[in-house]
């Protein structure tokens, strides 16, 4: 019998899909510059993580449209899944640029290692990132929790703050960079500065990602806010 009325769970699992889709995401991403000879593969998979998300959101509007009545504001529903969207969108332009730098370099992304250790630290920080997404949703939002979700509010401005080091912190990439600048100002850009300059704008990506994670969780708080 056709009912108004939507399960909860229709759309709370379309948030742990969409969750998990940008967790497998971060992890594709993370591999790819672990293992830059299979960069190639890695991303097909990453690619199709996002076509996946790009599904799922589709199925989310759908729902939206259907539904008279839903579990959580329209508008909430519109926000979380825009949100997520996002994460999964910019992790697969970042898994772009890192399939172009290992198809460029013959598979070997040692030949930049000034930055190339920070960019493995901020992808390690974004997999632990987003492997609170599933969880925040699974045991904060489908049943308000707010113990739970000041657990992952912690965990994530630990990680939010970690990621924040790695970009602008004291030898961070920001240092790192601008003081190779600094050291070369008489010297005319080279080739190898150009590309040093895409590496630095891959892990502000990162860092940016990161974020966005960070605001995901501040978003479900909100929504959980609303039910005292």
């Amino acid at each position: 019998m056709f009912s108004l009325i939507p399960r909860e769970e229709k759309f709370f699992d379309s948030f742990e899909k969409l969750a998990n889709l940008a967790k497998t995401a971060a992890e594709c991403l993370d591999r790819m510059l672990r293992n830059p000879d299979q960069a190639a593969l890695i991303y097909t998979k990453l690619n199709q993580a996002e076509d996946l998300a790009d599904d799922c959101v589709r199925e989310i509007h759908q729902k939206l449209d259907r539904c008279f009545i839903t579990p959580i504001d329209r508008e909430d529903i519109s926000a979380l899944t825009g949100i997520l969207d996002d994460i999964v969108d910019r992790i697969e332009s970042a898994g772009q640029r890192i399939a172009l730098f290992a198809k460029h370099l013959n598979g070997n992304l040692d030949n930049f290692s000034l930055l190339l250790g920070h960019a493995k630290s901020l992808s390690q920080k974004l997999v632990q990132s987003s492997q609170l997404l599933p969880e925040t949703i699974t045991k904060c939002l489908r049943k308000p929790n707010r113990a739970e979700i000041s657990k992952k509010h912690a965990i994530i401005h630990a990680l939010e703050n970690a990621a924040d080091d790695i970009w602008e912190g004291e030898g961070g990439v920001l240092d790192i960079y601008i003081g190779k600048l600094a050291s070369d100002l008489a010297s005319p850009a080279t080739k190898g500065d150009l590309l040093m300059l895409e590496w630095k704008e891959l892990c502000h990506d990162m860092e940016r990602i990161i974020d966005l994670v960070k605001n995901t969780v501040d978003t479900i708080s909100s929504i959980v806010d609303k039910f005292d």
